[in-house]
């Protein structure tokens, strides 16, 4: 089970890359040097098609049915947009059956979010960064590395009743890169040095009393080893 079935972060070279991570079926359409057209909804398609009993798009609104009947979920995007620079755009970014959840990226101006739906209730919890559930579904992470128009948080989102909550923040390291789940109770991330070419490795776990905490592991990457591990298979 996997929330992400894309890995891609940041232009390469000038140009904006695309990655399968499970295998690509056919050859990729050409690429516009456009990150939100090139690889969002892009992947949208791709996503919408595999999965036509979950969601679908009619025009600029994205319907995510839910577990009730008839019950949607619907993502308008702005009607007075000339395109991605100016106006509030949803596309479908994940969903994931067997946990009963849908992520839907948001993109405005330069910036972006994301929404987490729970399939089965309807209830949402806003994000400033696309989660990355953990290997049972338990916990989902959150790394918002946009240094321009993020606030650089990392969180540990739990689904709690029929919705979701924020069950860790306030954590000393901002601005990080989520790398990888370890089990279901510490991930990975990669954080940048201060005044520095290099990034960090963090572990953030949880406790036996279920408190998350951070802890550098000493060990450091440079900003082009820290590129290959993005930009890996």
């Amino acid at each position: 089970m996997a929330s992400v079935l894309l890995r891609f972060l940041r232009p390469f070279g000038g140009a904006v890359a695309a990655i399968c991570l499970f295998g690509c079926q056919a050859d990729p359409p050409p690429l516009t040097g456009n990150f939100f057209d090139d690889v969002i909804v892009a992947h949208e398609t791709r996503l919408l098609a595999s999965m036509p009993q979950y969601a679908q798009r009619e025009g600029t609104r994205l319907v995510i049915r839910l577990g009730a009947d008839d019950a949607v979920a619907p993502f308008q995007d702005m009607t007075a947009c000339n395109g991605q620079e100016d106006c509030l755009l949803y596309r479908l970014y994940d969903l994931d059956k067997d946990n009963q959840t849908a992520t839907v990226f948001a993109q405005f101006y330069e910036g972006h979010g994301a929404v987490l739906i729970d399939l089965a209730s309807g209830a949402t919890i806003d994000l400033d960064d696309p989660p990355h559930v953990s290997p049972s579904g338990k916990y989902w992470a959150v790394a918002d590395s946009d240094s321009g128009y993020g606030l650089g948080l990392v969180l540990v989102i739990a689904r709690k009743a029929a919705g979701f909550a924020i069950v860790a923040e306030d954590f000393a390291h901002a601005y990080c890169e989520f790398d990888h789940w370890d089990g279901d109770d510490a991930f990975t991330l990669y954080c940048p040095l201060a005044h520095v070419d290099e990034y960090e490795e963090i572990v953030v776990q949880r406790s036996k009393i279920s408190a998350w905490s951070e802890k550098a592991t000493g060990k450091t990457i440079t900003s082009d080893q820290f590129n290959a591990r993005v930009w890996r298979e």
